[in-house]
């Protein structure tokens, strides 16, 4: 039997023996700031490094391989005005070792990843390099240039105009006398604790100790700003992509929430979506198109990778799929088939415990104490009459294009 209870007011443990490996997710929130996301995301390169009981990598990497593999990831995200860092930790069940770990060796590890950075010159280098380099390759991603852009080109005010994974133009200006500064705010920061597997007393206990969070969630508004804005960038690439931004004004714990997953799985996610149906199979326009949504503002996204020349035919006929949407013209087997993808990917991410762990956060924080099978109910209730309903509340908000630059030797 799989149990999620309470340790202390916030934080959840979801027990099981399923797993050989015991995961741990800890969420740090802090203000989704322009001028902090470049120092955020350089930070977070700089955990990994060094420690003070660990002051470099040879060293980092010889204490977890001592501890069976232990291993620690950051992974950032942003939901609504808040960054987060998401510590991630897992390591083998004690019962399955030849011989136990001491559970003060593994908190003491966590401890240092957590809040005993080592700061030095050479790791801030090292870190900077690494995140240029993460940049220039993201900034010569068609794909990543074409969401990024589309999502810039929307009101400025709203958060989801920022780039989490920083700006290469900041690097140049980043300050080393900063870094202790902002890496205690990462310390001091409000956090929310997650576990999945079979903890020691020891464990639950420092795990209990470091979660501080009651965030409020009610901040999360939808886009609702009005406008459009398209933009479109002649780069040296062999195919266009495209993305096309559309409010739809449902936030997360909209009475229609969860019709907008239905409608954004058979738009261009589930099997035999109309956007695939209709633009790649039927017509050959494409080589990729599919939907996807920031549920955390209520946009609808279409992601598509075609050649320039395709591009006005393939939008006239993005807007004929959602026109088909609002009419009510889908197959009932289209949208059975939706919803038994959503419900199927729910079961799913039981057998990943960071899946697991992200579903159960948004299901209970987000969305205030849905649990999983009220969530499945939910989703099996929508009807074609709710589909069309909620597809009627779009409206473009912005169109980039990057698009292969004319071969001018022709």
């Amino acid at each position: 039997l799989l149990l999620i209870y309470d340790r202390i007011l916030f934080m959840r443990i979801l027990e099981t023996t399923k797993f050989i490996d015991n995961s741990i997710s800890i969420r740090t929130f802090l203000p989704f700031q322009r001028d902090k996301v470049t120092y955020y995301n350089l930070c977070a390169l700089m955990m990994k490094l060094k420690t003070e009981k660990y002051p470099s990598k040879k060293e980092i990497l010889l204490r977890l391989n001592q501890a069976y593999n232990f291993r620690f990831s950051i992974r950032i995200q942003t939901i609504g005005e808040s960054f987060v860092f998401e510590f991630r930790f897992q390591f083998i069940r004690s019962q399955h070792l030849p011989c136990p770990i001491d559970p003060l060796v593994l908190t003491e590890m966590m401890d240092q990843f957590l809040f005993h950075t080592r700061i030095d010159p050479e790791s801030f280098q090292e870190s900077a390099h690494l995140l240029r380099n993460k940049l220039i390759r993201q900034y010569d991603d068609p794909d990543t240039i074409a969401y990024t852009q589309a999502l810039s080109l929307l009101d400025p005010s709203h958060p989801v105009t920022l780039r989490p994974e920083g700006y290469l133009e900041d690097l140049d200006h980043i300050s080393y006398e900063r870094i202790p500064e902002i890496l205690e705010q990462i310390h001091q920061a409000p956090r929310l604790v997650m576990a999945c597997g079979d903890f020691e007393p020891s464990m639950a206990s420092y795990l209990s100790g470091l979660d501080t969070c009651p965030k409020n969630w009610d901040c999360l508004l939808p886009y609702l700003s009005s406008g459009y804005q398209k933009e479109v960038i002649l780069k040296q690439i062999e195919q266009t992509s495209l993305v096309l931004c559309c409010k739809t004004g449902i936030g997360l714990k909209d009475t229609q929430a969860d019709s907008l997953i239905v409608m954004t799985s058979i738009l261009g996610q589930c099997p035999n979506n109309l956007l695939f149906e209709t633009i790649r199979e039927q017509n050959s326009l494409c080589y990729s198109v599919h939907s996807s949504l920031i549920r955390s503002c209520g946009l609808l996204l279409v992601h598509a990778g075609t050649s320039a020349q395709n591009v006005d035919e393939l939008l006239a006929l993005v807007d004929e799929q959602i026109k088909r949407l609002q009419n009510g013209d889908f197959s009932t087997a289209l949208l059975e088939n939706a919803k038994r993808d959503l419900i199927d990917s729910l079961d799913m991410v039981q057998d990943y415990p960071f899946a697991w762990m992200d579903q159960v956060f948004f299901n209970e924080y987000i969305e205030h104490k849905k649990s999983m099978d009220e969530k499945k109910r939910s989703i099996q209730n929508i009807t074609k009459e709710d589909v069309a309903a909620v597809s009627k509340t779009i409206t473009k908000c912005s169109l980039a294009i990057v698009k292969e630059e004319p071969d001018e030797s022709i």
